[in-house]
């Protein structure tokens, strides 16, 4: 039997309430409450009850919160037309949402027990999530989708990010999603007819007693054409943003009656301030920019969450009576806060398993002075993971230099291009899966001939705003209080000098104004975009070489610049004058001391080829001590150049090479 649902029924169980103590009451505890005092508690309510609960999952649900569950109408609650959103935006990693799932759960709850039945609770993600994150990289975004499906987030929005991935992916993954996929200016894209789930807006009905309302929802993206390569989305057209937005609100106020549209928007932060200049929506809930954003712009808000889903917008948009305008409350939620969903939590495990063999490969050892390293807000601040980054790629773009090839004074890169956003507290060591979560393969560096004068205000530039272009710079820039350059590489900054700046081929330092102004006054000097070297490959190769010299020192017992039949029994185990795969993955253990994981030979493969490897499969004693030479002399003509490399690579600088038939 249903409990009678009227103000007599409430009224009796708040009675019955007021004098128990419900401190440490559960769910069937109030069921009880139910069963006796108005014959029963059905299945649906039950439901409520357990979904309540976890409204506040550090204390109990309260005797107010229970009773406008049980009884919405009673409480005067009826009348109000409710809607609640949460947005999350911008998520490269799959920690957070088995918390967000429980937050979602609380939050349905919570406002259903405030609104009544027929509030509603929608969740959605505003664009980036199918990459660039390492795992897409490898599973081509399905764990990603497996997460919005299992969580769930009901809306979609397409992100720039999505075009990171081949066409045939990202049709794999629109397929599999399982909810709504908003897509209001790109439905030329091959997925807008051939899938379910895209549409080219939504619209959200909303009933109580005395009234009805409609929110519609637009989802655009940016147009800008440098966010793109060419043929990105299948060769799909996107639509300008603002022309979009113009047609739909006509379209969703005047012929669907909708009280209100909401834009969701994937666009910098700059142009939703367009959007608000042009345009007299009340609230816009955006993403792309990466950090957090609540301010009003000529009386619109713009809501962003910040990326990653460590942080989610809650949105309410309430209509107290049918002449009332919309109330609009918003509160920015923790999602930590929110104990985790065990069984999406063993999901998230399950799935990350796929880079263990990444994870438990090292590839560089920290030097103490970067520690504690960092690169939490690279978009906002110089971080010590993006410094020691820089570093490396200009000690890999001198190492790079053999012969009579130029050197890089130093190496300016955008945040953007930093993407971990980890604390790596007291990291030692990183790993395969911390160079592909921090930076994407597809990076390329370029050298650029740039005079003192353009660089000396280059940084500051980019540091008045958060956002992507903010720039990073190595451990040999020097910067005064006021943000200028004034040396580099130990020596101060003179303005008529050319210096020899490494950056990333797409953005990187044409993000600094002044450089962009330089180069379109002599477009001759920008480096030629086919110079580009892939950042990963780069860096594994000096990393790489870094860990053969210490086997190298290891070896050479005598220090006379040579391996002898003696010496290398130390880690030959197949004592056939030799190293394998075997052997110099034991030596990375013992004598590198860095972590390796069985069947993962990428960094393996590299020591053994700067070590002289020949693609045999084995390195010999002469391959050992002919590449040494070589590279000796190599390294002895950078040092004449001032190429900056570590000292550690030539260990051995005052051995005298001879002829040696080994």
């Amino acid at each position: 039997m249903k409990p009678s649902r009227t103000s007599g029924a409430r009224e009796r169980v708040r009675q019955v309430l007021s004098r128990t103590d419900t401190d440490s009451f559960v769910a069937d505890d109030w069921k009880k409450v139910l069963d006796g005092c108005c014959g029963g508690c059905p299945p649906e309510l039950g439901v409520l009850l357990e979904d309540l609960q976890l409204a506040s999952p550090r204390s109990t649900l309260d005797a107010k919160s229970f009773l406008d569950a049980i009884f919405p109408g009673s409480a005067g609650s009826a009348g109000a037309c409710a809607l609640r959103i949460i947005q999350i935006t911008d998520v490269y990693i799959l920690d957070n949402f088995p918390h967000l799932k429980t937050l979602i759960r609380a939050k349905e709850a919570d406002f259903k027990a405030q609104h009544g039945g027929g509030a509603r609770c929608i969740s959605m993600l505003t664009g980036d999530f199918l990459a660039p994150y390492l795992l897409s990289s490898i599973d081509r975004g399905a764990g990603m989708i497996r997460m919005l499906n299992e969580t769930p987030i009901q809306y979609l929005t397409w992100g720039n990010h999505e075009a990171d991935l081949s066409h045939e992916d990202v049709m794999c993954r629109v397929e599999e999603y399982q909810g709504v996929w908003i897509n209001s200016n790109m439905r030329s894209h091959e997925s807008f007819d051939k899938c379910q789930c895209q549409t080219e807006m939504e619209i959200i009905d909303l009933k109580s007693s005395t009234q009805s309302r409609r929110v519609g929802l637009v989802g655009v993206l940016s147009n800008e054409p440098n966010l793109y390569k060419p043929g990105a989305f299948g060769s799909a057209t996107i639509e300008d943003p603002w022309e979009t937005l113009a047609y739909y609100k006509k379209l969703l106020e005047k012929d669907h009656g909708c009280d209100l549209v909401l834009p969701l928007c994937h666009l910098y932060e700059s142009q939703d301030e367009i959007t608000c200049k042009n345009f007299d929506f009340p609230v816009i809930l955006s993403g792309h920019d990466h950090h957090i954003v609540d301010r009003v712009v000529d009386g619109t808000r713009i809501l962003k969450p910040g990326s990653d889903a460590h942080h989610a917008i809650q949105l309410d948009l309430i209509w107290d009576s049918a002449d009332s305008r919309p109330r609009i409350e918003v509160e920015l939620l923790r999602v930590a806060d929110f104990e985790a969903d065990a069984v999406l939590a063993d999901t998230v495990k399950e799935v990350y398993s796929n880079l263990d063999h990444l994870r438990n490969t090292h590839i560089v050892k920290v030097p103490p002075s970067y520690q504690p390293l960092s690169s939490i807000n690279s978009r906002g601040s110089c971080t010590s993971a993006a410094r020691f980054l820089c570093s490396e790629i200009r000690c890999a773009l001198n190492l790079d230099c053999v012969e009579e090839a130029p050197h890089c004074d130093c190496v300016l890169i955008n945040g953007g291009n930093f993407r971990g956003e980890r604390d790596y507290k007291h990291v030692t060591h990183l790993s395969l899966e911390d160079l592909m979560s921090e930076i994407d393969q597809s990076v390329e560096i370029v050298v650029a001939n740039l005079p003192g004068w353009v660089l000396k205000n280059g940084l500051r530039e980019t540091w008045g705003v958060v956002g992507g272009a903010w720039m990073q710079h190595d451990d040999q820039v020097e910067v005064n209080s006021h943000g200028e350059i004034t040396a580099i590489g130990g020596s101060v900054l003179k303005l008529q000098h050319i210096y020899r700046v490494g950056s990333t081929r797409r953005f990187g330092i044409q993000l600094i104004p002044s450089v962009a102004n330089y180069w379109k006054e002599k477009p001759e000097l920008k480096p030629n975009p086919e110079s580009g070297i892939p950042v990963h490959s780069l860096l594994l190769h000096f990393w790489a070489e870094k860990v053969w010299i210490r086997i190298w020192a290891y070896l050479d017992q005598d220090n006379d610049g040579r391996i002898d039949s003696e010496e290398i029994k130390a880690l030959d185990r197949s004592g056939r004058g030799e190293l394998n795969h075997g052997d110099i993955m034991c030596a990375v253990k013992s004598v590198a001391q860095m972590e390796t994981f069985e069947g993962e030979y990428t960094l393996t493969d590299l020591v053994m080829k700067v070590a002289g490897q020949r693609g045999d499969g084995t390195l010999t004693l002469k391959e050992m001590n002919r590449r040494r030479r070589m590279r000796r002399r190599q390294l002895r003509m950078a040092r004449t150049r001032e190429c900056n490399f570590p000292c550690e690579l030539l260990p051995d600088a005052d051995v005298q090479d001879q002829q040696q038939n080994l």
